[in-house]
C-alpha cells in the first residue's frame, strides 16, 4: 500500500508538469483556464493521497524549511490583504482570464508541500526534473512548427512564437526556467547520451525563447549569463571548462545585442521581424511607454495601502482610478489593464510592502544555499540556477507571472529548498493529525471538485460557445441570448466576465436599430436586470460601470415610449465612473453620447431650450475627453458629431483646423468619408461638403469624390458651385463621360437634387 501511494503521488506530482500542453478551444481562455482546471483537479487528488501516505509512514511527513514557511507567510499575507481589499470574491477566485487568486496559491502551496515530503530521493527529482525537460522540448518542437509554419498550430501573436500558450511572453519565461533545469541536468549528468540531448535542448530552448522575441526575456538571458560569467571570471572554484564556456557565452551575447542595436536602423535590421524588434528596446516606443505609465498609475494607488494593498486582482481597481490618458492612442488601444506588467508594482499593489518583501524572499533565499554550494566547490549544481534566478527576475520585470511559470517555479524552489538540508525544520506532527487531515481532505474532495472546478468548467463552455456563436454571422440572435442565459445561470464564479460579454453583444447587435418588435423586449429586461447584477457585485468596477453605461445608450431607442427615460437612465452611471476612473477619455465621450442622442429627442419634440442644454453638455463632455489626450482621433469625431448635429459649420472648420495642427490624419479616403457620411447621417449636408472640399484637395482627379461634391453641392441648393465642380470633371482623362456631366447639369437646373 505504501509503495502503491509513493508512485500515486510520485506520478500525480509528475503529470502537473504536462500543464503547459494542456489547451481546448471548448474553453472560454482556452490557453488558461484548462491548464488552471488540470492543475488544480490533480493537485487536490495528489494531497489527499499524499495526507493519507503521510499518516501511514512517517518517512513521508513533510520536513518543513524556511523557504516553505516564507511561501505559506506571503499566501497568508495575500489572503489578509485580499480579506481588506477592494473585492474578496474577485480575490479568492481570480477570473477565467488569467485563472489566478487565491484559489491558485493555495494550491501551489499544496504542490510545494507534497514535493518536499515525496521526494527525499535525488534520483526521483532528476526523473521528475527530466520529464519536465521532455514536455519543455515538447514545446520547442511546437514552437519551431509555428516559427517554420509547419502543421496547425497557429500563433496568436503573428510572427512572435505562442507555442500552446496563446501569448509570446508567457512562452518565454516558461522557457527561461526550463532552460535552468537542462543547463543544470548537463552539468550533473556525465553520460555522453543525456549531455548531448542536453545540449540540443539548451540550442532549442534558446532559439523559441528568440523567437518570442520577448524583449524582456532576452534582456534576462543575457544578464543571467553577463551575472554568470563575472562569477566564473572572478572565482577559483569554477573548473576551466565551465569557466570558459560561461564567460564566452556571455561574451557572445553581449557582443551580438550590442551590434544589433547599433545597427537598429540598419535594412538588415529592419528587414527581420525578430532583430527589428530586439533592437527597438525603447521607452519611448508604445511598449515602453505603455509599460512606464502603468507603473505610474500602480505607485499612485499603491502609496494609499502601502502595507497590505489592495488585494489580489485588484490592480485594475487602482489602475482605473490613475488611468493614463497617453496609452489611449485610438479605438484599438489596450485600455483595460489587469497587471501593472512589472513584479515589483504588481505584488507591491496588490498584497503591499509585506506581501512583496516576502515574494522576493521566497525568489532569492535560494541565491543564499547557492552561494554556499558555490563557496564549497559545486559550482556545476548553482551556476545553472544563479543564472536561471537573475534572467527570471528582469524578465519579470516587463511582463507578470502566469499558471505556467507559477507551477514550474515552485517546482524548482522545492527542489532548491531541499538542497539547503542544514535549514531544515523537522515536523513533530504526529499519525492522529495527518490521519483526521486526510479525512477531512478526502470529505471536502467531492464539494471541492464540483463546486470549484466542475461547475466552473461546465458554465466556461457554455460561455465558450456562445462567445463563439456571436462571432458567427449565421448565428441566431435568440440562440446566442439563450446559449448565454446558461452560462449566466450557473451563478458560478466567472459569470461576471460572461455577463460582460453578454451585455457587450445585445448592445452592438441592437444599437441603431430602433424600436423592436415585441420578442426581443423579454431580452432587453433580461439585459437590463444583468446590468443590475453585474453592478451589484462588482459597483466599483469602472469596466462593469461603463458596460451599463453602454446599455442604455445603444438600446435607447427599443422602446418607442422610454427613449429619453433610458438615455437618463445611462447619465446616472456618469458620477460613478468620474469617481472610479476620472482620467479616461471614454466615460466622457459615453456621457456625451447621451447627451448627443437626447438633444436630438427634445429638438424633434420641438423643446428648443432642453434640446441646447444636452447640445452644450454633449459639447463640453467631448471637449473633455480631448483635453485628456488630444492625439485620439475619435474623440475629435465625437465632437465633430456634436457640430454636425447643431450645424455648427465654424466650429467644424476649427476642429478640423486643429486635427491638421496636432497631426491627426482625417484626410484618407477611409476616414474622410466616414466623416461625410456622419454629416448626411445628422443631416446637415454642409458638414459634408466642408468634408467632401477637403478630400477634393487631397485627391485632384478622384472623379467618384469630385462628382459627389457636386451632388452635396446642388442637393444644399449651391446650384453654381454644383454645376462649376461638374464642369471641371471635364478636364479629367478618362473621367465621366460629357453627356453624363450634361444629365447632371440639366437635372440641377431642374431642381431634382433639392426635392431629394
Amino acid at each position: 500500500m505504501k509503495k502503491f501511494l509513493f508512485w500515486l503521488v510520485f506520478s500525480l506530482a509528475g503529470l502537473v508538469l504536462v500543464a503547459p500542453l494542456v489547451v481546448s478551444n471548448n474553453y472560454f481562455f482556452p490557453y488558461i483556464f484548462p491548464k488552471a482546471l488540470f492543475f488544480r483537479v490533480i493537485v487536490e487528488v495528489a494531497l489527499v493521497a499524499y495526507l493519507l501516505l503521510a499518516a501511514w509512514d512517517k518517512n513521508y511527513r513533510p520536513r518543513l524549511n524556511l523557504l516553505f514557511i516564507i511561501f505559506c507567510l506571503f499566501v497568508l499575507t495575500a489572503f489578509f490583504s485580499s480579506l481588506c481589499g477592494v473585492n474578496f470574491s474577485s480575490s479568492f477566485w481570480g477570473d477565467m482570464e488569467r485563472s489566478e487568486g487565491l484559489i491558485l496559491w493555495l494550491h501551489l502551496a499544496a504542490y510545494f508541500f507534497i514535493l518536499i515530503g515525496i521526494l527525499r530521493e535525488k534520483k526521483h527529482w532528476f526523473w521528475l526534473i527530466d520529464f519536465s525537460l521532455l514536455v519543455g522540448a515538447i514545446v520547442v518542437f511546437q514552437g519551431l512548427a509555428q516559427n517554420f509554419n509547419i502543421g496547425q498550430l497557429k500563433s496568436e501573436g503573428g510572427v512572435r512564437v505562442t507555442a500552446m500558450f496563446g501569448n509570446a511572453s508567457f512562452l518565454a519565461a516558461y522557457l527561461i526556467l526550463e532552460l535552468g533545469l537542462a543547463l543544470y541536468m548537463i552539468c550533473r549528468r556525465q553520460e555522453i547520451i543525456y549531455r548531448v540531448l542536453y545540449a540540443f535542448l539548451i540550442v532549442g530552448l534558446l532559439a523559441v525563447a528568440v523567437m518570442t522575441l520577448t524583449r524582456g526575456a532576452v534582456l534576462g538571458l543575457i544578464a543571467g549569463l553577463f551575472v554568470v560569467g563575472v562569477i566564473s571570471f572572478f572565482s577559483q572554484n569554477v573548473p576551466k571548462s565551465l569557466k570558459g564556456t560561461f564567460m564566452a557565452a556571455a561574451v557572445l551575447i553581449g557582443v551580438f545585442g550590442g551590434v544589433i542595436y547599433l545597427n537598429r536602423s540598419a535594412a538588415w535590421v529592419m528587414k527581420s521581424p525578430a532583430l527589428s524588434r530586439l533592437a527597438s528596446i525603447s521607452l519611448t516606443d508604445t511598449t515602453g511607454r505603455n509599460r512606464l505609465a502603468a507603473w505610474q498609475a500602480a505607485w499612485n494607488g499603491w502609496q494609499n495601502r502601502l502595507l497590505f494593498g489592495y488585494g489580489l486582482e485588484s490592480y485594475q481597481y487602482v489602475f482605473d482610478k490613475n488611468f493614463p490618458p497617453v496609452i489611449y492612442d485610438d479605438e484599438g488601444s489596450q485600455v483595460w489593464f489587469d497587471r501593472a506588467h512589472n513584479l515589483i508594482f504588481d505584488r507591491g499593489v496588490t498584497t503591499g510592502f509585506a506581501g512583496l518583501a516576502l515574494y522576493l524572499a521566497f525568489l532569492f533565499l535560494p541565491f543564499y544555499y547557492l552561494l554556499k554550494k558555490f563557496k564549497a566547490g559545486d559550482a556545476a549544481g548553482s551556476l545553472p540556477f544563479i543564472g536561471l534566478m537573475v534572467a527570471f527576475f528582469v524578465q519579470d520585470m516587463f511582463v507578470f507571472e502566469t499558471i505556467t511559470t507559477y507551477i514550474l517555479l515552485v517546482f524548482i524552489w522545492a527542489f532548491l529548498s531541499l538542497e539547503a538540508k542544514e535549514i531544515r525544520i523537522p515536523n513533530q506532527i504526529g499519525r492522529g493529525a495527518y490521519a483526521a487531515a486526510f479525512g477531512l481532505a478526502l470529505l471536502l474532495l467531492g464539494p471541492a471538485m464540483y463546486f470549484g472546478n466542475i461547475k466552473p468548467a461546465l458554465a466556461n463552455q457554455d460561455a465558450a460557445t456562445a462567445i463563439n456563436a456571436s462571432d458567427n454571422p449565421d448565428s441566431s440572435f435568440f440562440t446566442v441570448v439563450e446559449q448565454y442565459k446558461k452560462a449566466l445561470a450557473s451563478e458560478t464564479y466567472g459569470v461576471p466576465e460572461y455577463r460582460i460579454d453578454f451585455i457587450d453583444f445585445v448592445g452592438q447587435k441592437l444599437a441603431n436599430q430602433g424600436q423592436v418588435v415585441d420578442k426581443v423586449i423579454p431580452i432587453i429586461e433580461y439585459t437590463d436586470a444583468q446590468v443590475a447584477k453585474q453592478l451589484s457585485e462588482r459597483p466599483d468596477d469602472a469596466m462593469s460601470n461603463l458596460v451599463a453605461m453602454r446599455n442604455y445608450d445603444y438600446t435607447y431607442a427599443v422602446y418607442a415610449d422610454k427613449k429619453i427615460e433610458r438615455l437618463q437612465k445611462a447619465l446616472t452611471f456618469f458620477p460613478k465612473l468620474q469617481e472610479l476612473s476620472p482620467t479616461r477619455p471614454q466615460i466622457y465621450r459615453e456621457a456625451g453620447y447621451s447627451h448627443l442622442y437626447l438633444f436630438r429627442l427634445y429638438r424633434e419634440a420641438g423643446q428648443t431650450k432642453l434640446a441646447a442644454t444636452h447640445a452644450a453638455e454633449a459639447e463640453s463632455l467631448f471637449k473633455k475627453s480631448l483635453e485628456l489626450n488630444p492625439k485620439v482621433y475619435e474623440s475629435y469625431v465625437s465632437l465633430l458629431m456634436a457640430y454636425f448635429n447643431t450645424d455648427n459649420q465654424p466650429a467644424i472648420r476649427e476642429t478640423l483646423a486643429k486635427m491638421d495642427q496636432g497631426g491627426v490624419d482625417y484626410h484618407s479616403l477611409k476616414r474622410s468619408s466616414e466623416l461625410a457620411q456622419l454629416a448626411i447621417n445628422a443631416g446637415n449636408f454642409s458638414g459634408a461638403i466642408i468634408i467632401y472640399e477637403e478630400m477634393v484637395k487631397a485627391n485632384p482627379d478622384n472623379v467618384e469624390i469630385i462628382s459627389q461634391l457636386a451632388k452635396l453641392y446642388a442637393v444644399a441648393g449651391q446650384d453654381a458651385k454644383a454645376i462649376a465642380t461638374a464642369e471641371e470633371l471635364r478636364k479629367i482623362p478618362n473621367g465621366l463621360e460629357s453627356v453624363q456631366i450634361d444629365d447632371f447639369i440639366k437635372a440641377v437646373k431642374r431642381g431634382e437634387f433639392k426635392k431629394q
